[in-house]
């Protein structure tokens, strides 16, 4: 091969190699992570997926590493997050339909307008299944319609430092 034809070719093949091989080495790497993250976790007693059978898992002493107290209320959330941001999405989209004094709708305010509604939905169904407004999750105490007040919060005790030290 003379030296004008090598380049193009080497570039090409440089490229191709660039498009097929770093999307797969990403995916090797988030997964290679994902393991080692997991293995932590286990190691550390966490178990790392919702259980199949709750009296199993506690029995062998497990914790999870995120347990929602109410699945409604974390519905309600997400939610109430997707919600807002599709408002300030509606918000920021409506500046493109303003011009020379004068607001014209469009089809670009579907950005905004698709996740407010779904966001909406999802806030409509939880109250339906019974979340609450209010709850603080996990780090809280009862309900603050359940007490007359307001929740507290749940402080875990820590270890003394007798208990930190490693014996002699």
């Amino acid at each position: 091969m003379d030296q004008v034809m090598f380049w193009p070719f080497a570039t090409a093949m440089v490229a191709i190699a660039a498009l097929v091989g770093l999307p797969i080495l990403t995916w090797i790497l988030f997964r290679l992570l994902a393991h080692r993250e997991r293995m932590e976790m286990i190691r550390r007693g966490y178990a790392t997926s919702p259980p199949t059978y709750p009296k199993r898992e506690v029995e062998r002493g497990l914790r999870y590493a995120y347990e929602p107290d109410n699945v409604a209320d974390v519905q309600l959330r997400r939610g109430v997050t997707t919600s807002f941001i599709g408002f300030a999405l509606l918000v920021g989209l409506s500046f493109i339909g303003f011009h020379d004094d004068e607001f014209v709708l469009g089809p670009w305010l579907l950005g905004g307008l698709v996740p407010l509604f779904a966001g909406l939905a999802q806030v409509v169904n939880a109250l339906l299944n019974g979340a609450h407004f209010g709850t603080a999750g996990n780090r809280f105490g009862p309900r603050a319609a359940d007490q007359g007040g307001p929740p507290t919060l749940i402080v875990p005790q820590t270890e003394s430092e007798s208990e930190k030290r490693p014996p002699v």
